[in-house]
């Protein structure tokens, strides 16, 4: 990726309005929280890659509980000071991931014990009216399958933006995406057909306006090669055998995430609710490991913008482990070339994110961010700032926004603050946070976001 040079960026000051205003290429940007952030057209928040559990114990930090660093609204059962029952509080149940599937209510899963993909804060700030102090904003989450490709995911999140554009009437649609969430609406957007059964609906290209990438993968997670690389280790290779990476392949983990038939006695998995039949098998034992494996490996850096010297090697490795993830792409240009995007009428703008200094209660991601630092360079315990940018990219309708690096001093910002997670334990510590206007919140962030996309027409 090439960078923009600081001196395209301008910015300017207007003290008595207190408005911070910066210019890119033309591109205005952004002010002070509480302005209005009601936007032209209704938001799709499209989430991140798997799904976190609320209380994981086996990668708490030694020494440390889930009740010291977890929310505690969260705790459904106290005994004493020890949380029994780790669960979203039931207000925000009907947020992704749910327990019932919108499209085929037949399919159920058990998620209560899982972080919400956008947590009910950042929500409530983009829809919620003003006098209620949000933005007033038609928002739809869609709820994609946990873990699967792109081509899956892509064709899921189709049908939140089909029933935004359906309930609305609105021509369009903004999508904000987080993380892995960005690169499936990008897939989305640039690949996908309305409905590849009729042709004449046209491309979903059309359908939207903007797309707000917030610590994405331009150019892979490298933290995704870091695991892979792990597996490699454990399995020598050994791909197509979920059962030589030991206890890091747990079948029964992925069912949880799965939606299951609640119809049939048997279990019966499937990833989604688009192509499902009643006459389908549901997924076997390989097919769970194919796609856990398969959403990784598009993940990784490897796929999504392979260096030179990857991209003149000849691995077998690599060529294993694609056949075992059941891929017949080499890579992410494959599918979604520059030319698919590069001036294709929709607005790309990207928000990045950087750790300055580690807290040991990030656990294993603290030892992650060490890992990517000393391999990559600065990134957010996740994707590295580089990979996170749109500076550069080609076309005048990609723009990078921000960075939020935060005071010296302080932490920095990790990947997950922009889930609204745990405010408390990935945000910078206050007066160590990003100037104003984002200095605030997770959801003080998002309002910023939607009031950029009203100020430059969307």
């Amino acid at each position: 990726m090439g960078y923009l040079t600081s001196a395209i960026r301008q910015l300017t000051v207007v003290a008595l309005a207190a408005v911070m205003v910066s210019i890119t290429f033309g591109h205005q940007l952004a002010q002070a929280a509480g302005s209005s952030c009601k936007t032209r057209y209704p938001i799709v928040l499209s989430h991140h890659w798997g799904a976190r559990r609320i209380c994981n114990a086996d990668q708490l930090p030694a020494g440390r509980t889930c009740e010291q660093i977890e929310q505690a609204k969260n705790c459904r059962s106290w005994v004493g000071a020890q949380c029994m029952l780790w669960e979203v509080p039931p207000d925000e149940a009907d947020l992704p991931p749910r327990d019932t599937n919108l499209s085929n209510p037949a399919l159920v899963r058990n998620m209560k014990a899982y972080h919400r993909y956008f947590s009910k804060e950042i929500v409530d700030r983009l829809r919620n009216s003003f006098a209620q102090n949000g933005c007033g904003n038609a928002v739809y989450i869609a709820d994609k399958p946990v873990l699967a490709s792109y081509d899956v995911r892509a064709r899921v999140l189709r049908e939140t933006v089909l029933q935004a554009l359906r309930e609305t009437g609105a021509a369009k649609v903004n999508i904000i995406g987080m993380s892995q969430g960005v690169q499936d609406a990008r897939y989305m957007t640039a690949a996908l057909p309305v409905d590849e059964r009729n042709p004449a609906l046209g491309q979903m290209r059309d359908k939207v306006a903007s797309i707000v990438s917030v610590v994405g993968e331009d150019a892979g997670a490298q933290s995704s090669g870091l695991l892979l690389d792990t597996f490699y280790a454990l399995n020598q290779g050994q791909w197509n055998n979920p059962q030589a990476l030991g206890s890091q392949w747990k079948e029964s983990e992925v069912d949880a995430m799965l939606w299951r038939d609640k119809r049939v006695s048997s279990p019966k998995y499937v990833l989604s609710e688009v192509g499902y039949a009643d006459s389908d098998a549901g997924l076997t034992s390989m097919g769970k490991y194919q796609s856990w494996l398969r959403s990784m490996v598009e993940l990784s850096n490897r796929y999504m913008k392979p260096g030179f010297w990857q991209q003149l090697s000849f691995e077998q490795n690599w060529a294993a482990l694609r056949a075992a993830a059941g891929m017949s792409d080499l890579q992410w240009s494959d599918k979604v070339p520059d030319s698919a995007e590069a001036n294709n009428g929709v607005y790309y703008a990207s928000y990045a994110a950087h750790i300055r200094n580690p807290v040991p209660e990030w656990g294993n991601e603290a030892y992650i961010y060490a890992l990517l630092q000393t391999r990559y360079g600065d990134n957010d315990s996740m994707v590295t700032v580089s990979s996170q940018s749109f500076a550069g990219k080609g076309g005048w309708n990609f723009h990078h926004i921000k960075t939020m690096n935060g005071s010296v001093l302080g932490r920095g910002y990790h990947h997950m603050f922009f889930s609204g997670r745990n405010d408390a334990l990935y945000a910078p510590e206050a007066g160590y946070r990003e100037v104003w206007p984002y200095n605030g919140s997770s959801a003080d962030f998002y309002e910023v976001v939607a009031s950029n996309l009203k100020l430059n027409g969307f």
